[in-house]
């Protein structure tokens, strides 16, 4: 397997012997046809060298590259730019890859996404696509495993877009007498608990069966907010935000309850609320 001589890491990409030709990646225009702007690509990974090889690699076929070293940059460079696909390494200090696919499709849920990663074992490949991810590439990439993954990646951004499920108005819920409809503009903040999350409204709390993930995937982003693996706040129920240690904070809660917004939550929050992650 060939290796990089600066990290001892395996290569992220086999650059071909003698160049393949252009016409099988770039995107820009045939003959007599109207010129398009070229798809924006933004690559992720820790080894520097490794996104410069990708970033020349596509941008000598025409693709517009960005880079990203660290889980957290990508998330505030998709919250202020729009790319039609992100490439993201798997393993990497802070957020992992795992850990970037469903936030990024948070803030654009428009876009393909491909993973890198140097270890070949079948959990982490069922959870890259699990999460949303498009394709799992192993390293070394080769140009034409390379090339195959983005012909799949245009195939998928140009078909017809699927309208996306309509946000979750309100959940069937049961108390000691009764089963009724809670609408979810009065739940204050909902908590994991186990394969079940617990709404509290009204100084009632209601038990659900469905895991928080799924559940956070059908609340209206621009009412609720994920803070932590284990919690959602309504955003108009935050009283306060207090700093606290390691780039977390404390929530204050309307109800007086008080959770934590950890630093990764905040990371992938920030530029939908129009600040930076530090």
């Amino acid at each position: 397997m060939p290796t990089d001589t600066t990290s001892g890491k395996p290569a992220a990409f086999t650059a071909p012997a003698t160049a393949a030709p252009a016409a099988a990646l770039r995107p820009g225009p045939q003959p007599n046809a109207t010129p398009r702007p070229a798809p924006r690509l933004l690559v992720v990974d820790d080894e520097e060298l490794i996104t410069k090889a990708l970033a020349r690699y596509l941008g000598s076929r025409g693709y517009e590259v960005e880079t990203a070293g660290s889980g957290e940059a990508a998330l505030e460079t998709l919250g202020r730019s729009q790319f039609s696909l992100m490439i993201c390494d798997v393993r990497m200090p802070g957020l992992s890859g795992l850990e970037v696919v469903p936030r990024a499709r948070q803030i654009d849920g428009d876009l393909a996404i491909m993973m890198l990663t140097g270890v070949n074992d079948a959990p982490t490949a069922t959870g890259a696509l699990a999460t949303g991810a498009l394709d799992y590439l192993l390293k070394p990439v080769t140009p034409a495993r390379f090339r195959e993954a983005l012909d799949r990646a245009r195939e998928r951004l140009s078909a017809p877009s699927v309208p996306k499920a309509r946000p979750l108005v309100r959940l069937l819920v049961r108390d000691d007498t009764k089963a009724f409809l809670l609408a979810l503009d009065r739940v204050d903040r909902i908590e994991a608990d186990g394969n079940y999350v617990r709404l509290h409204s009204a100084g009632k709390s209601f038990t659900v069966r469905m895991a928080i993930g799924a559940l956070a995937s059908r609340l209206d982003c621009d009412k609720f907010l994920r803070i932590s693996r284990s919690a959602i706040v309504r955003l108009d129920a935050i009283k306060e935000l207090h700093p606290w240690f390691h780039g977390d904070y404390h929530v204050v809660m309307t109800d007086g309850a008080r959770l934590t917004w950890t630093r990764r939550y905040r990371a992938a929050a920030m530029p939908e609320l129009g600040g930076s992650a530090s």
